[in-house]
């Protein structure tokens, strides 16, 4: 039993970081591998296996015009969040100031929230 708990305590967070990273990617993997698939308007049935999606992706209308525009959201939210989090983290660690520690848990409880709905999210849409 003392063996058992000493190779848990080593390997709990590698077990548990092994299922994080798999729920997560479920999603990614399923996308890639029916972006194969030679059904038309469906991707739950298997139809069979093409590579005519992959011949010419810039073939759908608006489609690479839609990537460019997500890259520039993306890039752009990403600079003000960089920001934006870097002048509350030198606030938050300087200073000190009533509802300190509430800001604080308040920050991280709503990050986390947005992370498991949007995990959530992506696996309600498969």
């Amino acid at each position: 039993m003392k063996n058992l708990t000493k190779w848990l305590s080593k390997n709990l967070i590698r077990i548990y970081a092994f299922f994080a990273f798999t729920y997560l990617f479920i999603p990614v993997l399923y996308t890639f591998v029916f972006s194969f698939n030679d059904s038309r308007k469906t991707n739950l049935i298997w139809k069979g296996f093409t590579l005519d999606k992959w011949k010419n992706p810039c073939g759908a209308p608006d489609i690479c015009s839609a990537l460019g525009n997500s890259f520039v959201i993306g890039f752009t939210a990403t600079a003000i969040s960089t920001v934006l989090g870097t002048l509350i983290a030198f606030a938050l660690g300087r200073y000190r100031f009533k509802g300190r520690s509430l800001q604080i848990y308040l920050s991280s409880c709503q990050w986390q929230l947005l992370r498991l709905c949007s995990e959530h999210l992506c696996l309600l849409c498969l």
